[in-house]
């Protein structure tokens, strides 16, 4: 299970990485900047519930940030077409912790934790 969380914290820590590379941009419309910043917040929650909770706690927590996230690459991925890519980083990120999300659950459900 370690090794799975230190392989999810990394798509989730590129994902903070190139929102912040972006972020940088001096051509961005304030309406972008405000999705990323939504977005790095979403991220950063997930990061902290990744590293400081117990698997059988962090399931609800990183559903709910994992769909609000999910919510935010859509619009950003609408918003311009210089952020597209940055939208498939970040829905990758999202789809690492989804997957996270099944297998504590499963683990779970047939008593491993």
């Amino acid at each position: 299970m370690k090794e799975l969380k230190d392989k999810t914290l990394l798509q989730v820590r590129h994902a903070l990485e190139a929102i912040e590379e972006q972020r940088e941009a001096d051509n961005l419309k304030d309406a972008d900047k405000l999705l990323l910043e939504q977005a790095a917040v979403a991220l950063r929650n997930i990061e902290r519930t990744i590293v400081r909770e117990k698997e059988e706690d962090m399931v609800a927590v990183l559903e709910k940030d994992s769909k609000e996230l999910k919510e935010l690459t859509k619009s950003i991925a609408k918003s311009t077409k210089k952020l597209e890519g940055l939208a498939e980083v970040i829905g990758k990120a999202s789809t690492v912790v989804e997957g996270l999300i099944k297998i504590i659950t499963t683990a779970v459900v047939v008593g491993l934790l």
